[in-house]
């Protein structure tokens, strides 16, 4: 997850880990499926494409957001997900805020 305050209407590069059981970085560099989930101080959820974030061996995913996802002030929830073969992988789940604009 990135850090920083993301703003309503913020464009922000959001960054993601896929770890195993034991908390080791996943080799996602073989993925099929790169998905980054949001839902937000509604409950509603979207997922976006990802990209991997390098060569994909840190098992780090990334997603840049268009200034009209961040729509609602409030606690939003972020998880990266991947395909790897018949697996799937999931991040943790990240809540962050995001603000209003003075």
């Amino acid at each position: 997850m990135s850090t920083g305050e993301i703003h309503i209407g913020d464009t922000t590069k959001l960054i993601f880990t896929i770890e195993d059981e034991d908390e080791a970085a996943v080799d996602v560099s073989g993925a099929t499926t790169l998905t980054i989930k949001l839902q937000d101080p509604d409950g509603n959820t979207a997922d976006y494409t990802a990209a991997l974030n390098g060569d994909g061996t840190d098992g780090k995913i990334t997603y840049t957001t268009t200034n009209a996802i961040w729509d609602e002030s409030g606690p939003w929830k972020g998880q990266g997900y991947v395909v790897i073969g018949t697996t799937e992988y999931y991040s943790d789940v990240h809540t962050f805020m995001v603000h209003g604009n003075l």
